[in-house]
């Protein structure tokens, strides 16, 4: 028994010893799935976000809602259950179990006069072996599941934010077009009063009402885009679009640039999908030391008494284990360490992807917002120009049709500007998106 027992210790120290290194830089203490979870919700400035239906909704306000009233995140939550099960399952351990048997007396002789009968209780201790293991990597996919619940309430929260952006804007670009449409407008009537009285030509009445029609056009256009966005937003939000959803106007862009060097150091630490993928190596990584451990054979361990049908009893311990000739779970060992490679080759392919996504929105950001300055300096000079121009028109030391153009292209450069506007918000919600945290 002494031999044996000691074959036993050497062999589970073996496996211990052969276990796999660790893998992804291991994760502070003060950082937790929970902390995680409750730090979600993005943050686009130093105040705090207060719900508050009185100035409209702004962005951040929509991510909050979207995290709180979309259906399927109530879906996806429901995968921690899972987690938990398999947590429940790695603390278990087998059931002993207890046999019994009867002998009748047989072909009796004088010795064979009573009913024989046996009775064994043994149990599986080699579970025990593996139960520290298995109930590691149980508690690490737990954390794993709920780190990717939050990462995906995350992509939800900056959608949500993206399509309020998005209405906010487009809906600024049709209030201006609907301004120059009723320019237009106006100016129409004023050509057609004008061309009853042959004060203007034919040709200027035709290229007001050009003019006109290209101006309805695109604010139709425009309101399309922002029924589609709104739908979008409804969608985000968890609501069915039968009430719209009234948004705070007065959103502004930040004016803080993101430091690159800082987005790129945090990243491990803020990508909620790379640090489920840390916690799910380690899950994988205590999962094949279960699966090593599991190579010794089960042994079974028990005590049984008995008396024969000649009236003698007897007590003793029973010990079986299996031969490991064929079966040494070879299977399960390389399937675990093929699923830990894998977690560990996804992890690496997601850092390098982030850090790739996040230098290129930050050189996309650079560029945009010199675009932005430079736009806003050309709308200037157009309005002044403009309103020059059609101080000259009245004069007479213009022609009208050449105010008209110079007038369209001043109302085209505003458009553009809030269109630049836009595609630099939303180049900071991607940024936060990829890098995982709004602080610039």
């Amino acid at each position: 028994m002494r031999r044996f027992t000691g074959a036993l210790c050497s062999t589970v120290l073996a496996c211990v010893s052969s276990s796999p290194p660790p893998g992804p830089s291991p994760l502070p203490e003060a950082w937790r799935p929970a902390d995680a979870l409750r730090e979600r919700v993005p943050r686009s400035g130093s105040r705090p976000i207060v719900l508050d239906d009185a100035d409209g909704l702004s962005p951040d306000e929509a991510a909050i809602l979207a995290i709180d009233q979309n259906p399927r995140l109530r879906a996806v939550r429901a995968q921690r259950g899972l987690g938990q099960a398999e947590l429940i399952g790695a603390g278990i351990l087998p059931n002993p179990r207890l046999e019994g048997s009867l002998d009748f007396p047989a072909f009796s002789s004088d010795e064979a006069k009573v009913l024989g009968y046996g009775a064994g209780l043994s149990w599986n201790v080699t579970p025990l072996l593996s139960r520290g293991a298995r109930v590691s990597a149980a508690e690490e996919n737990l954390a794993s599941v709920d780190l990717e619940v939050a990462w995906q309430e995350w992509q939800v929260a900056q959608a949500a934010r993206l399509h309020a952006v998005r209405t906010i804007y487009i809906e600024r670009r049709a209030r201006l077009g609907r301004e120059l449409e009723e320019t237009w407008r106006q100016r129409l009537d004023g050509l057609r009063q004008a061309r009853a009285a042959s004060a203007v030509t034919e040709l200027e009445v035709s290229s007001g009402e050009r003019s006109f029609a290209e101006a309805r056009v695109s604010r139709l256009d425009l309101d399309q885009r922002a029924v589609s966005e709104r739908s979008e937003l409804d969608r985000a939000l968890g609501i069915d679009g039968t009430q719209d959803v009234v948004l705070d106007a007065s959103f502004t862009l930040t004016s803080t640039a993101p430091r690159r060097e800082d987005l790129l150091a945090e990243i491990p630490r803020h990508r909620l999908d790379l640090i489920a993928l840390q916690h799910a190596f380690r899950s994988h990584d205590s999962a094949l030391r279960a699966e090593v451990i599991a190579q010794f054979p089960p042994v079974e361990i028990g005590f049984h008494v008995s008396r024969g049908v000649d009236r003698v009893g007897s007590a003793g311990v029973t010990l079986s284990f299996d031969i490991p000739f064929f079966d040494r779970n070879q299977r399960n060992v390389a399937r675990a360490s093929a699923e830990r490679t894998q977690v560990e080759a996804e992890y690496d392919a997601r850092l390098i992807e982030a850090r790739a996504d996040v230098i290129r929105t930050i050189k996309e950001q650079a560029i945009v917002r010199e675009q932005l300055a430079a736009t806003r300096e050309a709308s200037e000079a157009a309005g002044r120009l403009a309103e020059q121009a059609r101080a000259a028109a009245v004069s007479g030391a213009l022609s009208p049709l050449l105010a008209s153009d110079i007038l369209e292209r001043s109302y085209g450069s505003r458009l553009r500007v809030l269109e630049i506007e836009q595609t630099l918000a939303e180049l900071e919600i991607a940024l936060a998106l990829v890098s995982g945290t709004d602080a610039p």
